[in-house]
């Protein structure tokens, strides 16, 4: 099975449903796990799927709704037959307008700015913790990893961050653009393999209304102390597993 098959199959799989016993679905999935191009495709897609659903569950039922459903029954059933196929081309015109709407709906709304940039990626962090790509303690295999898969291996680090003990690095993605997500461990930790920071580094250019210099904007970002700056061509986001007095230590 290559990339293509596999999207084809995974077009169809809805993330948070029970999964079918399907022998192409387990191995689309599969094949996502080693495959970082297809497991970005894929959690965008799952992203998606999760803003569709949003929409339609926000859409109000009306009071009553149930009742005319049931009293409209007999009624609809005693139509004659021309009557009939109008009244199901008008519902099958009405879900067709609602699908229409709703998927321009989920383009638009994507938020772009940079404050969601880093609300999404502190949100990466908590959903996949501890899931990462590469699993390693070198510092020196992370950046060649990074670079080795059009990511951001050439990044610069603070000097507090710098003495600390890495635990490996993951690929995502922001509005298609290349992201790269670099974890330590603080050494406040039992385990030295748990990770309790996150750097996530980005194009500057791929982020609207990014930080404009080297100082570090403090935020409280989903229940996590964030840090944010840019330094030359990336900006960073550091996210702690702890206060700002913590996250204070490693800027």
């Amino acid at each position: 099975m290559n990339k293509e098959q596999a999207k084809d199959i995974l077009m169809l799989y809805r993330p948070g449903l029970p999964e079918l016993d399907d022998s192409e679905l387990a191995a689309a999935l599969d094949l996502a796990k080693r495959d970082p191009e297809l497991q970005r495709w894929l959690q965008e897609h799952e992203a998606r799927q999760q803003v569709i659903r949003a929409s339609f569950r926000a859409i109000p039922v009306p009071e009553g709704l149930k009742e005319q459903i049931l009293s409209e029954r007999k009624v609809h059933f005693s139509l004659p037959l021309h009557r009939k196929a109008v009244v199901a081309l008008v519902c099958v015109l009405s879900a067709l307008l609602l699908l229409f709407t709703l998927f321009p709906f989920a383009r638009q709304s994507e938020d772009k700015s940079f404050a969601n940039f880093r609300s999404r990626m502190v949100r990466t962090a908590s959903r996949h913790y501890p899931k990462m790509d590469l699993e390693t303690s070198d510092p020196v295999q992370i950046r060649s990893y990074l670079s080795q898969h059009q990511a951001h291996g050439t990044y610069v680090l603070p000097a507090p961050l710098e003495r600390v003990t890495p635990t490996g690095c993951a690929l995502l993605q922001w509005q298609g653009k290349p992201v790269s997500m670099v974890c330590f461990n603080s050494g406040s930790k039992p385990s030295a393999n748990t990770a309790d920071l996150f750097l996530f580094i980005i194009n500057r250019a791929d982020v609207p209304n990014a930080p404009t210099t080297g100082k570090p904007e403090f935020a409280q970002t989903n229940s996590m102390a964030t840090a944010s700056w840019s330094e030359k061509d990336k900006t960073y986001v550091l996210a702690a597993l702890g206060d700002e007095a913590f996250l204070r230590r490693f800027y």
